[in-house]
């Protein structure tokens, strides 16, 4: 899995994607929009910050686009996708209030990727060390700074799949979000993930559709995320709901710190991050 040989730059190569792994571009937003909605809204982060998600699904999604289009064009990110064999039945999968305003396939992937079979199941963005050699080095504007054209991208001025599908999903009016619960995370978590987690390699989000749970994709993207940590000699972290817990712990995750954030009248219940770190020192024992 690793690249061993050197860049132009004179820093090492990144580690090499495996088969199905690769980074996000511009025209994947759309389906990004709804593997995020689907994915996470199993976390218990998703109830806490979007109280109103079953009045505004598209709100969701289009908060989803939104963000990781920032992170798509952000030269301090990279945002990994894995692939998996379309599941016909995926849209039973999801939500109720999601399945009703779930884009038609064709609306969320561009052509050629609707006829290979093949759709985004995962996403991981994965913030990069302050000051890096890496500063550009996976983000679709830095790319083409550098002349090099993304595997299947768009111009950094095209955002999905199809212009007129566009009119068809609405841009963020965060109607299903909470100002108080935003308020609250400042309060009592960002603080402490800044404490732990911004001198190194930062694990800021990771979701998988729910049709394809348990194939091992998280993984997949945890271990290349470390890898390219190890690469360059760096810790990485992450802060973690319980489920994405059990995942990064195996590669050499420690816990840090538990932050409980407390409710508020949309969400009275209180809810936990897990703040891990894995040593810069760690080396993968999995194959």
């Amino acid at each position: 899995m690793h690249s061993h040989g050197r860049t132009d730059l004179g820093k090492s190569a990144p580690p090499q994607f495996p088969r199905s792994l690769r980074l996000a571009t511009l025209q994947d937003i759309t389906r990004i929009g709804v593997v995020a909605a689907a994915g996470f809204y199993h976390a218990p982060f998703f109830r806490f910050e979007r109280p109103n998600f079953n009045r505004f699904p598209q709100d969701t999604l289009a908060s989803y686009r939104a963000e990781y289009r920032r992170a798509i064009l952000d030269p301090m990110s990279a945002v990994l996708v894995v692939e998996d064999e379309y599941e016909k039945d995926e849209l039973k999968r999801v939500y109720d209030e999601l399945r009703v305003v779930y884009p038609p396939l064709k609306d969320q992937m561009f052509s050629d990727k609707f006829q290979s079979g093949k759709v985004i199941v995962g996403i991981t963005h994965l913030g990069l060390q302050p000051d890096t050699v890496r500063c550009a080095e996976f983000s679709t504007k830095g790319l083409m700074n550098r002349g090099i054209t993304p595997t299947n991208s768009l111009t950094q001025e095209e955002p999905g799949p199809d212009k007129d599908a566009l009119f068809k999903y609405p841009d963020d009016r965060e109607r299903d979000k909470s100002a108080e619960a935003m308020d609250l995370y400042k309060k009592h978590l960002f603080g402490r993930e800044e404490k732990w987690l911004s001198h190194g390699m930062w694990i800021k989000f990771m979701a998988v559709h729910p049709a394809y749970f348990k194939r091992g994709h998280a993984a997949k993207m945890t271990k290349w995320c470390v890898t390219l940590a190890d690469t360059d000699g760096i810790g990485i972290g992450a802060s973690a709901v319980p489920a994405a817990r059990d995942v990064i712990v195996p590669y050499g995750f420690e816990k840090k710190e538990v932050v409980e954030v407390p409710g508020y009248k949309d969400h009275p219940e209180s809810i936990s991050f897990w703040i891990g770190a894995r040593d810069p020192d760690f080396r993968l024992q999995r194959t």
